[in-house]
This record gives C-alpha cells, sequence and structure tokens, in this order.
C-alpha cells in the first residue's frame, strides 16, 4: 500500500505549504528590510549589500510561525557593528520595534513576522562547507554566527540543486523535522542534528531513491539511515551544479553516547511504524516527562533578556560536557561502591539509571525572574 496519501494528509495538518498572498506578504518584508540596511550601509559609504534567506525559510519548509531568517551580506571592509547600529536605531526610532540580539543580530516582529536578521562579510567564495560546519553545536561566538549563516546559506543552494524532485524532497524534510521535534531529536545540542543536517540526510535519501514517491522516501529515510554506520558522514552526492556536502553526527567527537542511543532508538522506532503504516504514532509526541518520573531540570533566569541569552549561551556550551560527565557515572554500582562500599553496592544491584539528554529548552514563568528557561535530562 502507497504511504504517499497518508503522508500527505499528515503534512496538511501540521504544516501545508504557504500560500501565496503569504510568500508575497515576506517578499515585500524581506524587500523593505533590504531597502532600510542599503540605506544605512550608503549613509556609511558602504557598498550596498544583498540580503539572503536561511533556514526553513530558503529551503521552502517554513511554518506559519517560523522564524525568517535573512542575512545581510556586507564586503569584506565593512563595518558590522557600526552597521548594525545604524539598522537598530533605525528600526527602533522609525518604525518604532522592540529590538533583542547580539553584536551580530537583531531579533524583532515586523508585521506580525518573527524575524532573525544577521549581519555577515561577504568571503567571496571562502566559505568552506564540512562536516562540522552543519553538525556541532551552535556556534556561541558572533564571528561564529555569521560564518555558520554563510555556511547554512551555501548548503541550501548545494541541497536544492542536488535532489532530483525538489518539491518530494521538501515534503520528505517537512515530515522529518516535524517527526525530529517531537520526538525529541532537532538541534544541535548534545549531538543531534540541526535543521541544516536533516535537510542534508532527506537530500542524500532523495538522491539514493530517485523517482520514488513521498511516501517510498519516506520509509527508505528510515531504512537507510538505521543502517547507517555513524562512524562516517553522510553526504549528498556532488552533481554538475552542487558540490558534495556532509554532515557528521556530532562531528568533531561532541556527540554524546545517550544521544547517539536516543537516534538510533527513534530511528528504529519510526522504521517499524512506517512499516506498519501507522504515520499518526510516528509523529506522536515523545511523553518525556510522563516517561521520565525522576529526571535533572536547569533553570537559566535573568533580570533583563540580555543577561539571560548570554546565561543561556554559557550554559549551552557547558550542557554537553555535563552529560559526557553523568554518562561517565552510568555505571551506578561501581559509584555506589567507590563510596560507600562493595555492600551497599551489592544491595542495590537493580539499580538502573537511564540518561536521555532532550535537546530543546523549556521556558517557564518564575515570579522573581521575568526571564527564564530550562533544559532536562
Amino acid at each position: 500500500m502507497d504511504l504517499t496519501p497518508a503522508v500527505l494528509a499528515a503534512v496538511q495538518e501540521f504544516q501545508s505549504p504557504p500560500s501565496a498572498e503569504r510568500e508575497a506578504q515576506t517578499q515585500q518584508l524581506q524587500q523593505e528590510l533590504l531597502q532600510i540596511c542599503q540605506s544605512c550601509s550608503q549613509n556609511l559609504s558602504l557598498p550596498p549589500g544583498e540580503l539572503r534567506r536561511v533556514g526553513a525559510y530558503q529551503l521552502g519548509v517554513q511554518k506559519e510561525d517560523s522564524e525568517l531568517d535573512l542575512i545581510y551580506v556586507v564586503v569584506p571592509e565593512g563595518a558590522l557593528s557600526q552597521l548594525l547600529t545604524a539598522v537598530e536605531q533605525h528600526l527602533r526610532q522609525v518604525l518604532q520595534l522592540r529590538l533583542e540580539g547580539t553584536d551580530s543580530s537583531l531579533c524583532f516582529e515586523l508585521k506580525g513576522q518573527a524575524v532573525r536578521l544577521l549581519l555577515a562579510q561577504d568571503l567571496q567564495g571562502e566559505v568552506a562547507l564540512s562536516m562540522a560546519s552543519l553538525g556541532e553545536q551552535e556556534p556561541q561566538t558572533d564571528a561564529a554566527q555569521s560564518m555558520a549563516a554563510l555556511q547554512a546559506e551555501k548548503a541550501g543552494q548545494q541541497i536544492l540543486a542536488s535532489v532530483p524532485n525538489v518539491e518530494d524532497f521538501r515534503t520528505l524534510l517537512r515530515v522529518v523535522r516535524h517527526w525530529a521535534q517531537q520526538r525529541g531529536l532537532y538541534g544541535s545540542l548534545f549531538g543531534f542534528f540541526s535543521g541544516s543536517a536533516w535537510a542534508v540526510c532527506c537530500a542524500r535519501v532523495c538522491q539514493a531513491h530517485p523517482g520514488q514517491e513521498v511516501g517510498l522516501l519516506l520509509c527508505h529515510f528510515f531504512q537507510d539511515l538505521c543502517r547507517w554506520d555513524w562512524s562516517k558522514p553522510v553526504s549528498v552526492l556532488p552533481t554538475e551544479t552542487a558540490g558534495r556536502l556532509s554532515v557528521m553526527l556530532g562531528a568533531g567527537g561532541r556527540v554524546s553516547e545517550s544521544a547517539m542511543r536516543a537516534l538510533q532508538k527513534e530511528l528504529r522506532r519510526g522504521l517499524k511504524e512506517v512499516k506498519e503504516q501507522r504515520i499518526t504514532e510516528l509523529l506522536a509526541q515523545h511523553n518525556f516527562f510522563r516517561r521520565y518520573r525522576q529526571y535533572i531540570r536547569l533553570d537559566f533566569i535573568g533580570t533583563t533578556e540580555e543577561i539571560s541569552q548570554r546565561w543561556w549561551a554559557w550554559g549551552h556550551q557547558q550542557l554537553p560536557e555535563l552529560v559526557l560527565l553523568l554518562e561517565s557515572m552510568m555505571d551506578g554500582k561501581a559509584t555506589v561502591g567507590r563510596f560507600l562500599g562493595s555492600a551497599v553496592s551489592q544491595a542495590l544491584e537493580p539499580w538502573e539509571v537511564t540518561l536521555r539528554p532532550w535537546p530543546q529548552w523549556l521556558p517557564f514563568k518564575d515570579e522573581k525572574w521575568p526571564h527564564a528557561k530550562a533544559q532536562s535530562s
């Protein structure tokens, strides 16, 4: 039985493709922001730059509430800090927008659309795509974020140029992104895959099985990745118009064993659900907080958004190391024996601990702290 109708019906439920009217509104908003950036560039005697889409909007898999990621690319000698300040002042004073951001990006809402605007220098073809660029933890420094944005934009171009059928690729990626988010596998924290990395995996499946319907592509996705040797990268094969693009789970050795186990378990589960044609069950949300009665929750709280963001960024740098430390202590018997003696260790023979990182942060409200997020494992 062909799974394609069921897959397409599921996609319509959680993420219908953007309408022509919505796309026209996005293009108008993007053109308005381009004019603002170019006007600020001109005031600083800088050549006009280009405003490019990145991420879900570039790949054409955005949801109605997706943040519009844009990158304004300027010449190498451009003064990014001065330009960012000029753009920020225009948005704040002329358009009366409430802004958040870092030294190289601005986050705001314009005409009902959440926007993240990044500034980066055009390196004139020197942006190198590596396994680490798409598979590692999110970059923390502003320069690294700019480079990562350029890498993601170039990767998006190569991916769309490499797949046999762009629309089938987009449908597959919509399903995979939703599945990964529902099952707690989305995001580069702890070595899981980011959106760009999942796109590489979907593109490779489309290349390996050209001409297949979306339902079969979804089945091949789980079959191929269940059998994949994760010591090797998943690569988009080069074509006449696109070069090779690779991604490795936990590039640079940052993946935790618990993240790898969680991924492999969910891939096996996904394959079983697809073979049994249970698309609804495949995309069901993971009951993380019901499945585990005890878990570690780390709260990050701050008095201002800026302090909260910096505190959160520092915490994200430390969390992978914390997971590795916890993994080293997973032999409960040995750990207890070391501190309390062998008699107690033998009494706790049945004791079992499971470590399952959850890559999605959870916002919560605190009476004393206006900005609060939590991370659980």
